[in-house]
């Protein structure tokens, strides 16, 4: 009466040290009444075959026993275990998603030319970074997320591993993380809000173009590129071939307004001082084209004027 039976898995049925123990078992209900005789003949032979039982046979059962057993938790409690482990997540959230974003941005319009590298490449770069910010910084957040007041969620170590418990918590570092990234990604909304220099008028069709403006006139050479283009990469290694300088842009962003503004919106777009000089090999004028622009020598003069 003091055993509870718990149906095991074939392989463990089989299992020598579950044979004794079945058989001690029927011994012992066979011939109960020889009392205490019988427990003291027996006992060495039981404490035995616990000692050789495999975990999933007798840990295992103990450990379902005894969270099938525990307490269920409250809703106070389960929310606040929720919030405990959305905190935290937040702080991951915002930290990768702001080292990411600015990371990437920085090493692909400063690096990008000067390396050759491609917009995927610094994206990646971006995400190396973010991903070890977040070991480094780890320790630091949930500190600080500790130091919160958060309320505590009072669960006992058998209710932690109650599914609704392990659910609560998942869920509550997937919110937490979300938000974190959407937190983190409002830094995109201040990029590119300084003030623009002086413009002559004429440069461009409208004020509509006044963000463009901005763009093409921040370097000498501005390129305008699409991850994946072969053309753009022609292009970008052709003006490296000759050691020309120059930013690169991901051209997503203002295919709009560059159709406004040039009548195209295909990558690249190669401007020269805020003038656009076409794409790699054609644009709108016949002389447009960075490629015939190097080979005629058409692209010094503008950059030397």
């Amino acid at each position: 009466q003091h055993f509870r039976i718990k149906r095991v898995s074939s392989s463990d049925y089989f299992n020598p040290c579950t044979l004794m123990l079945r058989r001690f078992l029927v011994n012992g209900f066979k011939h109960a009444g020889r009392g205490q005789q019988l427990a003291v003949k027996q006992q060495p032979l039981f404490n035995r075959t616990l000692q050789g039982l495999r975990p999933t046979a007798y840990e295992g059962c103990r450990l379902n026993s005894t969270v099938q057993d525990s307490e269920e938790p409250s809703k106070a409690q389960l929310r606040a275990h929720a919030l405990q482990s959305a905190v935290p997540m937040v702080g991951f959230g915002v930290v990768d998603c702001v080292v990411m974003t600015q990371v990437g941005s920085t090493m692909d319009a400063v690096l990008g030319a000067t390396l050759g590298i491609s917009s995927i490449t610094a994206a990646a770069i971006g995400l190396f970074c973010s991903d070890s910010c977040g070991v480094l910084f780890g320790g630091t957040i949930e500190s600080v997320a500790g130091k919160l007041g958060l309320p505590a969620a009072n669960l006992k170590t058998e209710q932690l591993e109650l599914p609704q418990v392990r659910k609560t918590a998942t869920l509550g570092r997937l919110f937490g993380v979300q938000l974190g990234v959407l937190l983190g990604s409002t830094t995109l909304l201040f990029q590119g809000s300084k003030e623009a220099p002086d413009k002559s008028p004429g440069d461009f069709k409208s004020t509509q173009g006044s963000c463009l403006q901005d763009v093409v006139r921040s370097a000498d050479v501005v390129l305008f590129s699409m991850a994946g283009c072969p053309f753009c990469v022609e292009a970008e290694n052709a003006l490296l071939a000759n050691g020309i300088q120059f930013k690169k842009v991901p051209i997503s962003a203002y295919k709009t307004q560059l159709q406004q503004l040039t009548g195209k919106s295909s990558a690249p777009s190669a401007w020269i001082r805020g003038e656009y000089v076409g794409g790699c090999n054609d644009g709108t004028e016949a002389w447009h084209g960075v490629l015939p622009m190097l080979k005629s020598g058409k692209f010094q003069e503008l950059l030397n004027a």
